[in-house]
């Protein structure tokens, strides 16, 4: 009992450990960083401002690359929740920043653009159109995390 006592006041003491722990907590808060980007509202306002469809590209391509390094560097249920928060926090920054291009520009600022569908409406379809590519990039991070537990 006493040398339970003694592993446990080390392990407590160790400064290695909360380190690690320290890293691992950064590395969550810098992840729902990257995804409260506002990735939609960048690629439309892009669109809508430059005519310019890359900011579409680095929408599917920076999404992707979040949930494939989130994925695999974190618990797969832990990474669940961190998707969907993430995923919801870009959708509401993204629809704050939209609002307020609303209120300063007026109602009818995107001058019809983003015809058939009002901003709102695009900005829905294209966060769950983004989910696709998310998702794949999850199951090829499950894939080459299976691989290499299966080789070390």
């Amino acid at each position: 009992m006493r040398n339970m006592i003694h592993l446990h006041q080390l392990e407590k003491s160790n400064p290695q450990k909360r380190g690690d722990s320290m890293k691992k907590s950064n590395l969550k808060v810098l992840s729902l960083g990257f995804y409260s980007f506002p990735f939609v509202y960048f690629a439309m306002y892009q669109d809508f401002s430059n005519s310019s469809m890359f900011a579409y590209l680095v929408l599917i391509i920076g999404m992707s690359a979040l949930a494939f390094f989130n994925h695999f560097y974190q618990n797969n249920s832990k990474h669940k929740a961190y998707f969907v928060i993430g995923n919801l926090l870009s959708f509401i920054v993204s629809f704050c920043l939209l609002f307020r291009l609303d209120t300063t520009l007026g109602t009818g600022w995107d001058y019809g653009y983003f015809k058939p569908l009002t901003p709102y409406q695009l900005l829905l379809l294209i966060t769950i159109l983004s989910l696709a590519p998310q998702m794949l990039s999850i199951k090829m991070a499950d894939r080459l995390k299976n691989k290499w537990r299966k080789t070390f």
